[in-house]
Parts: structure tokens; sequence; C-alpha cells
């Protein structure tokens, strides 16, 4: 009967201080928490996450479109669970009325980010996650990204080196 009774104190009493003294002395080497809009997190902060603090290759943030290697072929509006991303009629030429496409626009406020668009996309660097996790607007209809906005982010992406490892990981498994 004792020994029931000792389990039990451990398990309800112990066990649980000492997993907040732990938590206690380890806030005190390292900080727990970010001031968010004045700290903001980099990929290389290893003093946030865990032993290597790599959350960046398997992030799944903003979503972005390559506009000229889309083929138009809807397969990403079709992969959509809660139809946020539909195809729009783009005119590519504004002179010429024939020399239109379909590209996917995103309604980011629906957005699950579950990247089930990026994979059923059959062209290896059209649709990208990136690991910008800063998608906040004062208004919801600010959230609507037509295909050139997505190609504005692509852009912004490619040049700070933003994509994420899992869609690196499509592109080099769609070019073997």
């Amino acid at each position: 009967m004792k020994d029931t009774r000792s389990k039990k104190v451990y398990s309800v009493v112990i066990e649980p201080m000492t997993t907040t003294m732990k938590q206690f002395f380890r806030s005190l080497i390292r900080p727990s928490t970010l001031l968010y809009p004045f700290e903001k997190l980099e990929s290389g902060d290893k003093k946030y996450f865990g032993v290597n603090g790599d959350i960046w290759s398997r992030y799944r943030g903003w979503i972005t479109l390559n506009l000229p290697a889309c083929i138009s072929c809807g397969a990403c509006a079709r992969a959509c669970p809660n139809k946020c991303c539909v195809m729009e009629k783009v005119v590519d030429d504004p002179d010429s009325i024939t020399k239109t496409h379909m590209h996917p626009r995103i309604d980011f406020a629906r957005c699950l980010f579950c990247e089930l668009c990026v994979q059923a996309c059959p062209v290896t660097d059209c649709l990208n996650m990136t690991s910008i996790y800063d998608i906040t607007e004062y208004d919801r209809k600010d959230l609507f990204y037509t295909p050139k906005d997505l190609y504005v982010m692509y852009k912004k992406a490619k040049m700070e080196k933003k994509f994420t490892t899992m869609s690196q990981g499509k592109v080099a498994s769609k070019k073997e």
C-alpha cells in the first residue's frame, strides 16, 4: 500500500515540479519567448527552438508563384481542400486579347498552408513554400493575392533565399 502511495506522490507532485524547475532554470539561460514585432525569428536562430533550432527546413509559410513557369493546368486549384486557390484570368500582353492565361489566385485568409497545391503542381519551380511567416494585414481583403502579387513574393523570396527544403525536395525529385 505504501509503495503505490509513493508512486502517486511522485507522479502527481514530484515529476511536475521537476519539469517546472527545469524550465525555470533553462529560461534563466535563454529566453522562452519573443517580443514579436520588435524581435523576429531568423533562419539560423538556435536560441529559441530545442537543441538545433532548425524549424525552417520543414516550415510551410507563404506560397509563391513563378508566373512565367506556370502552365495554367489548374492542378493547384483542384487540389486545394478549402478552395482558397482559384484560377484567375491574367492578361500577359496588354496589346493582344488572345494572350490570356489562367493562373492561381490565393486567398490567404482561408489558406490552411497544407502544401497540397505545391505538391499537385506538375512544374518543378512554379508553386513554392517559403519560410516567410509574417503574413499579417489590417484588412481581410488585403489577403487576396493575385498571380502578379504572388510572383512579386516569388522574386522577393528567391532574392532572400527563403524557400524551404520541402519545396526544394519537390524540385529535386521532379528533375530526376
